[in-house]
């Protein structure tokens, strides 16, 4: 069995950039540099655990001086590939809007791969293909391999601390009040610091009729972050957060 102290699961494009460089921030100074794991912090930005395990970097030995992980592995992918178990101190993860999430997914991933300015100008073959494989994302990592969002609760469930994007200091409060080792993610850290990208107001590139058409590939993700933010609430304010609203 191997004991991982604090577990962050970055979903993309859910400001994970930036509780990473936070957690990081919090963390360099107390562990050694082999017992971190946080990919393009003290590690190269490609070194996820999947990829790190596959590329024979990563393996038994290695993950058991490991404290801290946070990158892009799904809840007990970790385990899965050790073919171990994983025991975990203190779980995070973090979600966004699905809307919200999809269209920053699509002009920082997508545009790399796609020539169109905008979702609404790709031909319907490629619209279909690239919202069956982004568009409920969030539940398809929570839940796999069954791509339930009654799977996806169920794991929600079981994580420490949930972090909503949508309200970052509210949880960045959260966090700081929930995790046992006395880290403070209430410093100012600007969003996506390790990218150099100029900022696109995107938004604009799309109207009421594009928001109906991209509803039912996000029905599953909405129906979890639905959930996700009464949690959210009601931890809140059991954590002495009341002022909490939506």
């Amino acid at each position: 069995m191997i004991t991982i102290d604090f577990y962050f699961y970055h979903i993309e494009k859910c400001a994970g950039t930036t509780l990473r460089n936070l957690l990081y921030e919090n963390v360099k100074s107390v562990l050694n540099n082999n017992q971190i794991h946080i990919p393009a912090c003290n590690l190269p930005e490609n070194a996820n655990s999947p990829n790190f395990i596959k590329s024979g970097k990563g393996n038994l030995d290695y993950y058991k001086n490991i404290k801290v992980i946070a990158d892009h592995s799904r809840p007990n992918q970790l385990a899965e590939m050790l073919k171990c178990e994983v025991k975990l101190n203190f779980s995070v993860v973090a979600l966004r809007k699905p809307y919200e999430r999809v269209l920053s997914h699509y002009h920082y991933f997508g545009k790399k791969k796609y020539p169109y300015t905008s979702m609404a100008e790709m031909p319907k073959d490629e619209f279909e293909k690239f919202m069956r494989s982004v568009g409920n994302l969030q539940t398809r990592k929570l839940s796999f391999p069954h791509y339930s969002v009654e799977k996806a609760i169920e794991t929600l469930k079981t994580i420490d601390c949930i972090i909503l994007s949508e309200h970052f200091d509210y949880s960045m409060e959260l966090l700081s009040k929930t995790n046992p080792y006395g880290y403070s993610f209430k410093k100012g850290v600007k969003l996506n610091v390790t990218s150099t990208r100029k900022k696109e107001d995107y938004t604009t590139y799309y109207d009421d009729e594009f928001q109906e058409r991209i509803k039912p590939y996000l029905e599953k993700d909405e129906a979890l972050y639905a959930f996700a933010e009464r949690e959210f609430e009601r931890r809140c304010k059991e954590n002495g957060l009341k002022n909490v609203t939506y």
